[in-house]
């Protein structure tokens, strides 16, 4: 098991920073401007 061989590691994270909600969950416009930007998204005027 790649845990047990410590070749990869499990972290904890947070509801609030599950970037993966972007794609399956109605969010607020706040927590969907957040978890976007962290994609890597930005509007077209903000370039």
């Amino acid at each position: 098991d790649l845990v047990d061989d410590k070749v990869i590691t499990l972290e904890h994270v947070d509801t609030e920073e599950q970037i993966a909600d972007i794609f399956t969950k109605a969010l607020d416009a706040n927590q969907f401007e957040k978890l976007r930007g962290k994609l890597g998204i930005c509007l077209l005027e903000d370039l």
